[in-house]
């Protein structure tokens, strides 16, 4: 791990929720939220998921597995009424946002986002000449 820091400037732990090359790292549960995650297909590709429909996240991973999309990996960014996806590309522009978490909203009834303390940002890589050498974040998922 010790390596892999070294070649960026910070770094933050994730739950996995498919290990590669498409395993479901999640046994069944009676827990079930609002889901955003981050996903790769088989391509290489990054995806970005978001139900706001609550899943427990083995049947979440199921869904996902099945979808015909080539999912290979993914990790669990966050869960519930925390759980957004936010995409502006031209004139589409789309946002989503979790309500559901068992034991603590356990209702559709969220009507608004909550704050958001964290962000992946993607631009074209035209405009990755200018980032310095150092890569800014680096993701580990566990599980």
């Amino acid at each position: 791990m010790q390596a892999i820091l070294h070649d960026y400037a910070s770094a933050a732990q994730n739950l996995r929720l498919i290990k590669r090359p498409g395993a479901n790292r999640w046994s069944q549960q009676l827990k079930k939220w609002s889901e955003a995650a981050l996903g790769e297909d088989e391509g290489g590709r990054v995806l970005f998921i978001f139900s706001r429909s609550p899943f427990s996240m083995h049947d979440l991973n199921q869904e996902l597995l099945s979808a015909g999309v080539g999912l290979v990996a993914a990790q669990h960014l966050e869960g519930g009424p925390e759980a957004q996806l936010y995409l502006h590309v031209g004139d589409v522009e789309l946002e989503g946002f979790g309500s559901y978490e068992t034991s603590f909203r356990q209702d559709d009834g969220n009507s608004t986002p909550w704050p958001v303390p964290n962000v992946l940002g993607v631009r074209p890589k035209s405009q990755l000449a200018n980032i310095p050498a150092k890569r800014p974040r680096a993701w580990r998922a566990s599980g």
